[in-house]
């Protein structure tokens, strides 16, 4: 696992080694996050299901990984703007992912069952996800994304503004 390389980011010191040794490229280089897992899930609970345990495994992959730059971002502090730039941008290239992870948390498309209301085969991938999601809130609030996706990182408007006001009044 990567037990040694997060215990190395959660020191200032170590967190400015592993940003320098090229963590973000890494990963991008790895195409960890490039996975739709959306694709190929069977929501079958009648057989062990080899998706499901694949499924699981990578979830657990990726939730190393997330620990680890959750901890160099928080290590680093607020005041680190290269580091926050960079998890910007991680978050920004691997939003399609960010978003199926919070949709399979909150039971919205595949099955329709949230990850809480699934069974207690699936109960240590729900805790996963679970924490999946709330690594990238975390994430999403040290680096004030959202506050800056509508310009930065996003063509779009995620919410017009005027319904923003109308809530407002």
């Amino acid at each position: 696992k990567l037990s040694l390389l997060l215990t190395l980011s959660q020191t200032r010191p170590g967190a400015t080694q592993v940003i320098n040794a090229g963590l973000f490229q890494t990963i991008r280089d790895s195409g960890l996050f490039s996975v739709d897992p959306d694709l190929g899930i069977c929501k079958s609970t009648a057989t062990a299901d080899p998706t499901s345990a694949a499924l699981s495994k990578y979830y657990a992959l990726l939730l190393a990984v997330i620990r680890v730059i959750a901890a160099v971002l928080v290590s680093r502090g607020p005041q680190n703007q290269q580091t926050i730039e960079q998890t910007k941008q991680f978050l920004a290239e691997n939003r399609t992912l960010v978003v199926s992870l919070f949709k399979r948390q909150a039971g919205i498309g595949i099955g329709g069952a949230s990850v809480s209301a699934l069974g207690d085969d699936d109960s240590t991938m729900a805790r996963v996800v679970e924490e999946l999601v709330e690594l990238f809130v975390l994430l999403m609030t040290r680096t004030e994304f959202i506050d800056v996706s509508k310009s930065t990182y996003f063509p779009f408007e995620l919410v017009p503004l005027s319904f923003l006001s109308s809530l407002s009044r």
